[in-house]
């Protein structure tokens, strides 16, 4: 299996049981305040400049020609805090809930890609990462990938490669996002459990996909942040955003690039897999959170107690 296959199916298949993590401790709320400016304004501008003028008349004629209203509270609601990925369309249907949290672990993934990847590293660890919050202890604080994936948090900073990568993935994956939650809010859809469910998220990926192909952006983002979109699997009760194996292939017929959709068949055809998902739960309830540094392709994780 190809690394950057393994990579986004760890992602893939853990997400659904990440909610139930502590991640209390993974920012602190200083942090999360300093930092909440600068995504709010790009996200914001994103619906302005790209999403919103991509949008057909009779999209934004059902969607009553009104853009929807962005939120940035520093977490999600109560019954969503405890997922990393949470945004969401709360019951008004007017508005969409990116919270701050959330989108500084977006960030961070998407920089973590970033630099493994343009440094020559495995990008294993970030699949270790997130099998163990999902079948690791589940009292332990998740601290935050940076920090546990050994990378400096000034990479951007010190590498143009890495920062255009990083913020490439981190602006599409944002306008797929926004496409997709806007599709919820227009197409009326109700949080249910049941096939209902995926014929939504089928609807709302479709619709996202087909607006991309619209903008001047090139679909880098797409995989990356469906591979990390924990809220579509997960929020709020582990139904209402089903993530199978049928929908990652749905959307494939969907993305105008043949390279990524073909990405996506392939996800979809291991996603509902039940051997693999039973070997990545073992790989990340037997690692640790200590072994994740970089690694070269076929490296081995550190050992306890080695330096």
């Amino acid at each position: 299996m190809k690394p950057y296959v393994v990579f986004f199916f760890f992602l893939l298949a853990t997400c659904a049981r990440v909610w139930a993590q502590d991640f209390s401790e993974t920012y602190s709320r200083e942090t999360l305040t300093q930092w909440r400016g600068l995504p709010q304004r790009t996200t914001t501008k994103i619906l302005d400049t790209v999403v919103w003028p991509a949008m057909l008349p009779h999209e934004l004629a059902a969607f009553g020609n009104q853009k929807p209203h962005l939120e940035f509270p520093l977490f999600a609601e109560e019954a969503m805090r405890r997922h990393p990925l949470a945004f969401y369309v709360p019951s008004d249907r007017r508005s969409i809930v990116f919270p701050v949290f959330s989108l500084k672990f977006l960030d961070d993934l998407c920089t973590a890609y970033a630099w493994l990847q343009v440094r020559g590293y495995s990008l294993e660890t970030i699949s270790e990462y997130t099998a163990i919050i999902a079948y690791g202890d589940r009292n332990q604080k998740i601290p935050a990938p940076l920090d546990v994936l050994g990378i400096p948090k000034d990479a951007r900073e010190r590498d143009s490669a890495i920062s255009e990568l990083a913020l490439g993935h981190f602006v599409t994956a944002r306008t797929f996002l926004l496409a997709h939650e806007i599709a919820h809010a227009m197409y009326r859809h109700k949080p249910v459990s049941s096939e209902v469910s995926i014929a939504n998220e089928t609807e709302a990926d479709r619709f996202a996909a087909a607006l991309m192909s619209r903008t001047p952006l090139p679909p880098l983002g797409i995989l990356v942040f469906f591979m990390a979109d924990a809220h579509w699997s997960g929020y709020p009760t582990g139904t209402t955003h089903p993530l199978t194996g049928r929908r990652v292939i749905a959307l494939s017929d969907y993305v105008s690039d043949p390279v990524l959709a073909l990405k996506f068949r392939r996800l979809g055809e291991l996603l509902d897999d039940e051997d693999i998902r039973d070997g990545f739960a073992k790989t990340g309830n037997a690692s640790d959170l200590g072994a994740l540094h970089p690694r070269r392709p076929g490296g081995m994780p550190r050992q306890p107690g080695q330096r």
